[in-house]
């Protein structure tokens, strides 16, 4: 757990609390952390994770005895930015997992950090979110699909052929039941009929309410438990209605049946005719045409994908906020500082190398790449100089007209 600079170990059942010595000075935070042992163990090690854009990563170590944590940083042998998820320590060697399905390896004894030619990135085209955990001797990955944590996403679940070094997809979990989340991932064997073979995932409140999410690889379906709870108390006559809707019900009937223009004379695309209560039938038809489209003009006139326009507006928003913050007012600037880095990931996650984006995409990258070759020289902790941020706004300032 992590409380301002200080982090610990704490346990709820009995409130006992382990703290860590202190990091550096601008080593405090960490994207993701892991450990090999029980705290009380003298074998525990502690294994902190902070990436700089997909070319540097920083690694902190400390195990159970020791003073003083040891900090390296290295560059990456191949682009990679780590995915926000929890680590896997597996036979003295800790992995981490790429937003593309690649894996980078921290060898501790010898202070060595390589991203490995193989895997070769996981084959699919966008990644809402991706998992790495240790189950028994396996090393497992799951990437939900572009959808995100939507009901009726897709979630895929590889194994890591470690002869091949290849990603295997898999099918079925057997009687095993998975729990993942950023912060941990468990397996164990349920005990409890209708549990097994499913992957759970935390309370989605802004998706799903208060109802948790899990997913399930008989029916490769996921679904909110507020799905089962909802249709076991419907009747049935109800219950074929929604089975009907997801059968293919058209989205417009539901939409005209909603506004109450199911009239034998429906207003189509062009017609100035209104139904009775004024309202423009081309209206409606273009705004749920707008509303369902994937793509959108930009200033400069270019149609380019909603989801790219919404990465790289948040991307330059959230950077250009962390540049003009006071270091001074830390607790602030380390609020804007983390969410710019956030949006960075998502941005690099889902659109790297996609140049087809445009000039958007070329002076996005330039400031990207200004950031990356600074912090690269100075360290990460050194502070920009005027003349930096000055470029890096610049290019989110030409970036922005083109968004």
């Amino acid at each position: 757990m992590s409380d301002g600079d200080v982090n610990f170990f704490y346990n709820p059942f009995t409130r006992a609390k382990v703290e860590l010595p202190d990091l550096p000075q601008g080593y405090n935070r960490f994207r993701v952390m892991t450990f090999t042992a029980p705290p009380t163990s003298s074998d525990c090690a502690v294994f902190g994770v902070n990436p700089l854009f997909d070319e540097i990563v920083c690694i902190s170590t400390i195990v159970r005895g020791e003073g003083s944590w040891n900090v390296y940083i290295f560059h990456n042998n191949v682009p990679m930015f780590p995915s926000p998820c929890n680590p896997v320590f597996c036979n003295g060697l800790l992995y981490c997992l790429g937003r593309d399905g690649k894996l980078g390896v921290f060898d501790g004894e010898e202070g060595k950090w390589t991203v490995l030619e193989k895997p070769e990135k996981a084959p699919f085209d966008s990644v809402y979110e991706n998992f790495l955990m240790k189950c028994e001797e396996d090393i497992m990955s799951f990437f939900v699909g572009k959808e995100g944590f939507k009901r009726g996403a897709r979630i895929s679940v590889l194994r890591l052929d470690r002869l091949k070094m290849e990603w295997q997809e898999i099918k079925e979990l057997g009687d095993k039941m998975l729990f993942l989340s950023d912060s941990t991932c468990l397996s164990a064997t349920s005990h409890i009929p209708g549990m097994e073979n499913k992957i759970y995932f935390p309370k989605l409140p802004r998706l799903h309410g208060r109802y948790g999410v899990f997913y399930s690889l008989a029916t490769n379906i996921l679904r909110s438990r507020c799905d089962v709870k909802l249709l076991s108390q419907e009747p049935s006559s109800l219950r074929r209605c929604i089975l009907a809707y997801s059968g293919g019900v058209s989205l417009a009937a539901i939409i005209s049946f909603s506004c109450g223009l199911l009239t034998p004379s429906i207003a189509w695309a062009g017609d100035e005719s209104t139904n009775d209560q004024g309202y423009k039938g081309e209206g409606v038809i273009e705004a749920v045409k707008s509303l369902f489209d994937p793509n959108e003009k930009t200033k400069s006139g270019k149609v380019l994908p909603k989801a790219y326009l919404s990465s790289a507006r948040e991307l330059v928003k959230t950077l250009r906020e962390s540049l003009k913050e006071n270091p001074k007012d830390n607790p602030k600037f380390r609020r804007n500082a983390d969410a710019a880095k956030e949006s960075i990931r998502e941005y690099l996650g889902g659109w790297r190398g996609k140049q087809t984006m445009g000039e958007s995409y070329v002076m996005i990258e330039k400031a990207i790449r200004s950031l990356a070759s600074f912090y690269s020289k100075a360290g990460p902790s050194a502070p920009l100089p005027d003349e930096v941020k000055s470029e890096i706004l610049n290019e989110l300032n030409r970036a922005e007209e083109y968004l």
